[in-house]
């Protein structure tokens, strides 16, 4: 009996050093995580948790960053990514698309969330509105993506991670549509068919998809920066900028 009450004490002990390991990580720095709801264009209520640094203010505010997570996961899949944004000066809104997590469903509705998104981290005093990025991982990318088509010129750059442009979610990417994009594409991703036409993600750079994303007709280089069309399509197109002030900022 003394052994199982000692393993209970211990089990514990441990839930809650993690959990205060975790909040700790979390909120380094003065971060301040908040579990917001809002209501969408077509009365939906949405769910995302909104990562905010100290340095975001109505007097100075911040840049932000939309992050949205992939398809059957929730808005706490992105917080390394949140985390790591905040930490260096961006406001993240890391949203539970329609239909996951506490977003009303159905899932796919309304472009996946993204443009609800979108447009309530646009409407917060504290966040830079010309200075907004898009960040998505799968089908968070498309979501992203629909935020893009929605409010073209609501944003800024964006990163699309295991995700792409066109068929079967989204709109096709052209050179000039949408601006400043990152992909970041695993060479052992699992759906290289669907989204780029290709049977090995590693030969994701020599998709013709993906070359009339970057107006070339030759394969991709990665991390090379391409202009197109007055357009700038690069690699890492989310970063911290040498602005003096130490103020982050988007590409």
């Amino acid at each position: 009996m003394r052994g199982r009450w000692t393993l209970a004490i211990v089990g514990v002990v441990l839930i809650v050093a993690g959990g205060l390991l975790a909040h700790l990580t979390q909120t380094a720095g003065g971060i301040r995580i908040e579990d917001v709801r809002f209501k969408g264009a077509k009365g939906n209520t949405m769910s995302a948790l909104l990562y905010v640094p100290p340095n975001a203010t109505p007097q100075i505010p911040a840049p932000g960053i939309l992050a949205v997570h992939g398809y059957i996961n929730s808005r706490e899949t992105q917080d390394g990514f949140a985390i790591e944004f905040a930490r260096r000066g961006y406001v993240v809104l890391a949203l539970d698309q329609t239909g996951h997590g506490y977003s009303d469903p159905p899932s796919f509705a309304n472009g996946f969330g993204g443009p609800d998104g979108l447009a309530y981290l646009r409407s917060l005093p504290f966040v830079d509105k010309e200075n907004i990025g898009l960040e998505g991982h799968s089908m968070g990318g498309w979501t992203v993506l629909a935020a893009a088509t929605a409010m073209p010129n609501d944003y800024k750059s964006m990163v699309l991670e295991g995700s792409s442009t066109g068929k079967p979610f989204a709109a096709e990417g052209t050179a000039s549509w949408p601006r400043n994009t990152a992909l970041v594409f695993a060479q052992y991703e699992e759906f290289s068919t669907l989204m780029w036409g290709v049977d090995l993600a590693r030969d994701v750079t020599k998709s013709p998809k993906l070359w009339a994303l970057f107006g070339t007709q030759g394969a991709v280089a990665p991390g090379k920066g391409l202009r197109r069309s007055g357009q700038r399509h690069r690699a890492g197109a989310v970063h911290l900028g040498d602005d003096p002030s130490g103020r982050a900022h988007l590409a």
